[in-house]
């Protein structure tokens, strides 16, 4: 891993206070934002079932759709 170019001096640091691998950083934001996309993809899924009553009938529907909803919800927070 290469040093940040950078004079630490003007922090009150002799080197860089956080080092770190710019190529790794960038292929863990990748991926997390891969994660995010996905996830705004399910919620997005689980509020239609919640929000459409024709998706779902019988006598397990309104069950299901609360539970999309709460499901929903929970990884909106994440």
């Amino acid at each position: 891993m290469a040093p940040r170019y950078g004079d630490w001096q003007l922090l009150g640091q002799g080197s860089d206070p956080v080092p770190g691998d710019a190529e790794e950083i960038h292929d863990a934001s990748t991926r997390y934002r891969k994660v995010a996309a996905d996830i705004a993809s399910q919620v997005r899924r689980l509020r239609q079932i919640h929000d459409d009553d024709q998706i779902l009938r019988g006598e397990y529907a309104d069950g299901l759709r609360d539970a999309c909803e709460d499901t929903a919800k929970d990884l909106d927070r994440a």
